[in-house]
């Protein structure tokens, strides 16, 4: 009958409107994903510019040593770090020189990259073992304080092989609100650990 076609035509319209929607679904969320490493990407590419233009003429040693790969060097420490692009500036305060240091696998492969470095008189250069970095730590009392966001180590991502030289870095740095509250910290003497603001400002101990 004419009824019954009618519901079946709007039953079909129902079930196609469905799969529009689903669809839909799945194409916001991939268009997430995308944005998303987008902007990890952008931030990195960010970072390394950042890093270039304050390094130039200081660091030749890590730029030769990046440039030549001898064994178990591994990258800088920007090479191996994403950070979303509304992170990096404090995690470019927190990091300072730094983030332009050069990661070894093992302390002897870093005693060796130095050696090179001296030998061809390459200025200074920061190394990094990676089998000898520990993790940085604080008291409940110190991440609960008022003002503190959290750690600065939990703004970046990295290959679970770089996640301790990450806390080395990073784990005894506090992320705050904003300067006001660092100095209400550092006024009450709450923690003598280094604190970053999200725009990157660093107050590195007590008077610093």
């Amino acid at each position: 009958t004419e009824i019954a076609g009618m519901a079946q035509e709007k039953k079909s319209e129902e079930a196609r409107q469905a799969g529009l929607r689903e669809e839909r679904g799945r194409l916001d969320r991939e268009l997430g994903q995308l944005r998303e490493g987008r902007e990890h990407r952008v931030a990195r590419r960010e970072t390394l510019r950042d890093l270039e233009e304050q390094f130039e003429g200081l660091e030749t040693g890590a730029k030769a040593l990046l440039r030549e790969r001898p064994e178990g060097v591994l990258g800088s420490v920007a090479d191996v770090l994403e950070v979303p692009a509304e992170h990096v500036a404090a995690v470019e305060g927190a990091l300072g020189e730094r983030a332009g240091a050069v990661i070894c696998a093992t302390r002897e492969q870093a005693e060796r990259a130095a050696q090179t470095v001296r030998e061809r008189g390459l200025g200074r250069t920061m190394l990094i073992a990676l089998e000898e970095c520990r993790n940085g730590y604080f008291s409940e009392v110190e991440l609960l304080t008022a003002g503190v966001v959290g750690r600065a180590s939990a703004l970046v991502r990295c290959e679970e092989r770089y996640e301790r030289m990450i806390g080395a870095l990073l784990g005894h740095t506090l992320v705050v609100r904003d300067r006001d509250a660092a100095a209400e910290i550092r006024r009450e003497s709450l923690t003598e650990w280094p604190l970053v603001t999200p725009e990157g400002d660093l107050f590195d101990h007590p008077g610093l």
